[in-house]
């Protein structure tokens, strides 16, 4: 073999490397990508059911270990939805203008509390701690928005409801800056809700469409045409942060406290958990039982009558209970769980 024949067979050899080889691994790929995937489906029914038992006795266990408390917080719940229920069809009954929207505001408010306070139920009754931790944010800022609204009165709670026109702007700038086709059907929405929009500032002031969402508020402020949530904390008399509302941002944002602060690690065990857990519960249920019955609290339901001193009072102590059957099951549960790692036993 001469060295023009060796010269030939390499370069067709890198030719063959450089041009067929990667058809031959993509194929590959692709095939056995196909076949995986059938086998999945294939064998998924038997999977499935594995799962569901598995799940089905993981949540038994769990209603052994912190059933008292899931059902304090269940009958406070059910309390709450009542109560809110209640005053819904009174206000649907009611020919009184006073208050008006007022009474509609808080309401509303009330029945997204307790939607979100319901999540966190069953976000806890799966083992999820750190989700019901996370959804517990969102209802501490319902609480808050409501007790504004409760302190402020009919002028406040208009411009409450008239804020969501701005949200409405923001979605539809959001959707045509992310729309790959700039569709004139969009553009004349855009052009219609700016419109509704520069209305509302002519009633309202410029401070209904601040940047921070929280315009609605601005009248309560001197010299604050864009007040934040921390605004209206302050203006409720918190002066810091609940330190349970800065722990509950590292369950929704993607920093490393979330990776390696978990409710899970009972001892430092710098577990990533990637699944469910029967340990933390305690604390997204105990702070939603408070706010849940806060919420319904301020709701207008004639707190001067006995009736509603007797639910109030009732709502207090289904609160309390929650509290106290969470904080005996963490106890015990670390208990156990301490004696478990440090022993074997």
């Amino acid at each position: 073999m001469g060295k023009d024949d060796l010269k030939r067979i390499l370069e067709e050899a890198e030719e063959f490397i450089a041009n067929e080889v990667p058809k031959i691994v993509s194929d590959l790929i692709e095939k056995a990508s196909e076949t995986l995937e059938r086998s999945l489906f294939r064998r998924w029914p038997q999977e499935a059911a594995y799962q569901r038992s598995e799940r089905f006795a993981f949540q038994q266990n769990l209603e052994v270990r912190w059933g008292k408390m899931f059902d304090a917080y269940r009958i406070l719940l059910t309390s709450c939805r009542e109560i809110g229920h209640a005053e819904q069809a009174r206000l649907a009954r009611s020919r009184a203008k006073k208050d008006r929207l007022k009474r509609a505001a808080l309401l509303g408010c009330h029945a997204r509390s307790m939607r979100v306070a319901h999540e966190v139920l069953v976000l806890a009754e799966s083992g999820f701690a750190d989700g019901a931790l996370a959804r517990w944010r969102t209802l501490y800022e319902t609480t808050i928005t409501m007790m504004v609204l409760e302190r402020c009165g009919e002028e406040i709670s208009e411009r409450y409801f008239a804020s969501y026109e701005v949200v409405k702007l923001d979605e539809l700038k959001n959707e045509l800056r992310l729309s790959s086709t700039q569709s004139n059907e969009l553009q004349e929405a855009l052009k219609q809700q700016t419109e509704i929009v520069d209305e509302l500032k002519s009633v309202y002031g410029e401070a209904i469409a601040a940047r921070k969402g929280y315009g609605w508020s601005a009248p309560i402020f001197s010299n604050n045409n864009d007040p934040t949530f921390r605004d209206l904390e302050r203006f409720l008399g918190a002066e810091d942060l609940p330190q349970t509302y800065k722990v509950s941002s590292y369950r929704i944002h993607a920093n490393s406290a979330g990776l390696l602060d978990n409710l899970a690690d009972l001892v430092g065990e710098g577990l990533f958990l990637a699944g469910s857990t029967n340990a933390g519960l305690d604390a997204g249920c105990e702070l939603a039982a408070h706010s849940a019955a806060l919420c319904t609290s301020l709701l207008p339901i004639g707190h001067d009558s006995i009736e509603a001193a007797i639910q109030i009072k009732v709502i207090e102590a289904l609160r309390w209970r929650v509290s106290k059957e969470a904080k005996k099951a963490a106890k015990k549960l670390f208990r156990d769980h301490e004696r478990a790692f440090f022993t074997g036993k």
